[in-house]
């Protein structure tokens, strides 16, 4: 191993070295690495590599090696490198993400179990399964991978996202109702249903809610979040049929649905809540036809509801170009923008039902409901 008692970065102080390592390592709450060769992982591996000096730094370091617990790369890797890895954690809060497959899984859970109290960040996305795998051997592996630790009191974690397959059970009771950090949460797996009374809720800021997670009561749920952000809902199989008294959210700065095909099934939650007056709007369909047609009352209040979040914002934040695109029965209205998810950027799907009817009331001898928000975005954006 090389000395560097001669170059320009050897003049450096450990401390600053140290700064700049543990840069390398401190990344977004939402940023996966699925080029390995990017981990922080690598990075600080190849690092602990170049000379003594920084392999004593780095192995001095628990606050770094803590941070770097990427599962999907320790899939690579045999068993003694994962016991190294943990080792040098030390008894410093971890973040730990990544795709593992099951055999990393199976090896790591007894570690969490152990060490959850410490758990500042985990992101699991997914299970991969072993090449050699059968479809009956992968579900008799992953029913031997318990997650009852997280049912334990979680003091450190920050950030949960956690999505799984369906075969994947998580426990109904999460983190002992105490998680007084817990700021971003975001869990996709078989009949988990989250529990309106935890603690817990009320710190949130970021939520995602996907796939068969539902709340027995979507609208009580966010009744218990004043301090939501962010809300993201995928609810292809959920029924968001939710009347209810309005739920103010003051601080939130972005509302994300993702409707599926049945676009009316938002419509009573975007009636209920009431953000942030400049809060960004991104309604999201799947394409198809409307299975069955709307009603025109059901098309109008559709309609409305949509209105009552783009119009606020379009007003207080007005853009200098909206890009409307017709396709077969949707119509896009969005401000250019290279990152649609950007709180400063709206992003809606209109869908639009009775395809040729809908350029009918286009024409200047017809007026129709329909047209309301688009002339209202256009002159928004005119303005």
């Amino acid at each position: 191993m090389a000395d560097l008692k001669h170059t320009f970065i050897s003049t450096l102080h450990r401390e600053l070295l140290w700064m700049i390592f543990l840069q390398n390592v401190l990344t977004p709450d939402v940023y996966r690495f699925t080029d390995w060769t990017c981990s922080p992982l690598t990075t600080v591996r190849y690092c602990s590599q170049v000379c003594r000096d920084w392999r004593y730094i780095l192995l001095q370091s628990s606050s770094i090696w803590s941070r770097v617990i990427d599962l999907e790369q320790l899939n690579q890797r045999g068993q003694d490198w994962k016991k190294e890895v943990l080792s040098r954690t030390g008894q410093a809060p971890l973040w730990v993400y990544g795709q593992p497959n099951i055999s990393t899984m199976l090896f790591f859970v007894p570690f969490l179990e152990e060490n959850w109290g410490r758990v500042q960040r985990m992101q699991i996305f997914g299970l991969s399964e072993m090449p050699t795998d059968t479809f009956t051997n992968s579900l008799n592996r992953l029913a031997k991978i318990s997650w009852n630790f997280l049912q334990k009191p979680a003091p450190s974690l920050r950030v949960i996202d956690v999505y799984l397959s369906t075969a994947v059970h998580l426990p109904n009771s999460l983190f002992g109702s105490y998680a007084p950090l817990l700021k971003r949460f975001a869990i996709q797996a078989n009949n988990y249903k989250l529990n309106t009374k935890d603690s817990w809720l009320k710190n949130l800021s970021h939520v995602i809610i996907c796939g068969n997670l539902a709340f027995e009561d979507i609208g009580g749920a966010l009744e218990q979040m004043p301090n939501l952000v962010t809300l993201e809902i995928c609810c292809n199989n959920v029924d968001l049929d939710v009347a209810g008294p309005a739920i103010n959210l003051p601080r939130m700065k972005k509302l994300c649905l993702r409707l599926g095909s049945n676009m009316l099934n938002g419509v009573a939650l975007l009636e209920r809540i009431e953000p942030a007056s400049d809060c960004c709007i991104y309604i999201q369909g799947g394409r198809g036809e409307w299975k069955p047609a709307p009603e025109e009352e059901e098309y109008e209040r559709y309609e409305d509801a949509i209105s009552k979040h783009v119009l606020p914002c379009l007003k207080i934040h007005p853009p200098t170009v909206l890009s409307y695109i017709f396709t077969y029965d949707t119509l896009f209205i969005q401000e250019p923008s290279g990152a649609l998810h950007d709180p400063k950027h709206f992003y809606s799907e209109l869908h639009i039902p009775f395809y040729f009817e809908f350029f009918w009331f286009f024409s200047p001898h017809a007026g129709s409901h329909r047209l309301c928000l688009v002339l209202q975005c256009y002159r928004a954006a005119a303005w």
